[in-house]
């Protein structure tokens, strides 16, 4: 009877350990982040246990092994008490059997269909193995260690933009995402390589302001035109001075100014070469706080070859970008 339960409880505790293992490394660490943020069952202890994966591995395997060593002693100690070859070789291909019924295929095959409340329920007991076996696995891991600088093996690998294009292509496959979110992600990693110049408003195109027209004069215009922002100029379109703002515009219509030139009023517009990465313009946009930057040719910073928005940085990101009217909220070009 004794040796009934003896072996039950070591082909539950090989079960633990295969099924610890599939659904710990099943689960992703996203995944596992997610059900932290959630504050879902012992999600923090098994994102601690993913820290570390050589040692979570080592842990398992060992515990597996030692198990099933037991399990393997156990049934040849019984069975050679009966002298028999027979019963020898009977005993030890039951104890195989069993094992691997029920302490690898079964509990694995579960695991990997329910492996985040398997995780869950498996966490606590791995974690107090995890402890158990500490001063051996870290044995292991040094010499893991030493043996991968010595190979010149890689280090551990990070995830690449490829497979999140490909996680994000399954994801569209599977409805998981749309066909707009699966887009914004890829116009996410070509935000550093799209050189500014793709997406700005050419210089031929750009509604510009002369910077001596009096306020009063241009208002009704600036009101109606769909436009939020206006590049100023002296002289000719080639000498761009700086811009202003309809709000700015409307205040100073209605204060003893209103006959002054716009060029009274304009704000410093900020230049970028035309190869500068969107990323790179979005930055410095940010840091600026202007939605607006004139964009140059070469080291000319004179030579303007076009205008670039907030608005057209964000729409190679999500697309469009209308507002009531089919108004520009950030100018540059005609809407």
């Amino acid at each position: 009877m004794l040796d009934i339960l003896t072996f039950t409880i070591l082909v539950l505790l090989s079960a633990l350990f295969a099924a610890s293992e599939t659904a710990l490394f099943s689960l992703r660490e996203s995944q596992v982040r997610l059900m932290a943020k959630r504050g879902e069952w012992n999600a923090g202890l098994i994102l601690r246990l993913k820290n570390d994966p050589q040692r979570l591995l080592t842990t398992l395997l060992l515990g597996n092994t030692v198990v099933n060593i037991a399990i393997g002693s156990l049934a040849a100690i019984r069975a050679i008490q009966y002298a028999d070859s027979v019963s020898v070789g009977l005993a030890t291909g039951i104890a195989t059997v069993t094992v691997l019924l029920f302490g690898e295929i079964f509990p694995k095959s579960y695991a990997i269909i329910h492996k985040r409340p398997v995780a869950q329920v498996v966490a606590y007991p791995i974690f107090v193995f995890y402890f158990i076996f500490y001063p051996i696995t870290s044995i292991f891991v040094l010499i893991e260690k030493f043996v991968r600088r010595a190979t010149n093996a890689p280090p551990k690998s990070v995830v690449t933009e490829d497979e999140i294009r490909i996680m994000s292509d399954i994801g569209l496959e599977h409805g998981q995402i749309d066909r707009h979110e699966r887009q914004m992600i890829e116009n996410v990693f070509n935000f550093d390589d799209t050189p500014v110049g793709n997406i700005m408003t050419p210089k031929k195109s750009i509604d510009a302001l002369a910077g001596n027209v009096p306020v009063n004069q241009i208002a009704h215009y600036v009101s109606q035109a769909g436009f939020s922002r206006f590049p100023i100029y002296e002289g000719s379109q080639s000498n761009y001075i700086g811009y202003v703002h309809t709000n700015d515009v409307m205040r100073v219509l209605n204060s003893d100014e209103r006959e002054e030139g716009l060029s009274q009023f304009a704000t410093e517009l900020h230049r970028v070469d035309e190869k500068t990465p969107i990323l790179s313009v979005f930055r410095q946009m940010t840091r600026s706080r202007s939605h607006l930057y004139l964009v140059h040719k070469g080291s000319d910073t004179q030579n303007i070859v076009g205008l670039v928005s907030m608005e057209d940085i964000l729409e190679e990101l999500v697309g469009e970008i209308e507002d009531e009217g089919d108004r520009r909220e950030l100018l540059g070009e005609r809407g």
